[in-house]
C-alpha cells in the first residue's frame, strides 16, 4: 500500500495517484484511511494479555521489547513487523492469524465447560 501509516500522510502526489488508480479508492475515502488491522491486532493483544494475567511490562520483558512499544501496539498506533507479530502471538500461545481475525480460542474453550 502506498499510504504511509507511520506518518499518516501520502508520500507524494504521484503515489497517491497510483493508489487511487490501482485500488479504485475515491479521493474522499483516501483521506480517511484507518489502519484496521493494527487496531484489530492491538485489541486482541490486550485481551489475550489480560486474560492470562500478564502486565504490559511482564509481556514486554518476556518478548525483549519495551513496554512503551507494546503499549503503542495495543492502542493500534504502532506498526508491527510480521516477525514480531508471530513472536507476540506464540508468547501468548496463540495463532498470529487469529490475532488479526479477531477469533478467540479463549471464548471457544470457555463455551465447552
Amino acid at each position: 500500500m502506498f499510504y504511509s501509516i507511520a506518518t499518516g500522510t501520502h508520500r507524494s502526489w504521484f503515489t497517491w495517484l497510483i493508489r487511487l488508480t490501482l485500488e479504485g479508492v475515491s479521493s474522499d475515502e483516501s483521506l480517511s484511511f484507518e489502519p484496521r488491522l493494527q487496531r484489530e491486532f492491538g485489541s486482541n493483544l490486550r485481551a489475550w494479555r489480560t486474560s492470562r494475567g500478564l502486565t504490559q511490562e511482564a509481556l514486554a520483558e518476556k518478548l525483549e521489547l519495551s513496554s512503551r512499544y507494546l503499549r503503542t501496539l495495543e492502542t493500534g498506533a504502532g506498526n508491527i513487523t510480521l516477525r514480531t507479530m508471530e513472536q507476540v502471538a506464540y508468547a501468548l500461545g496463540e495463532d498470529p492469524i487469529e490475532m488479526l481475525s479477531g477469533s478467540r480460542r479463549d471464548q471457544t474453550r470457555g463455551s465447552d465447560s
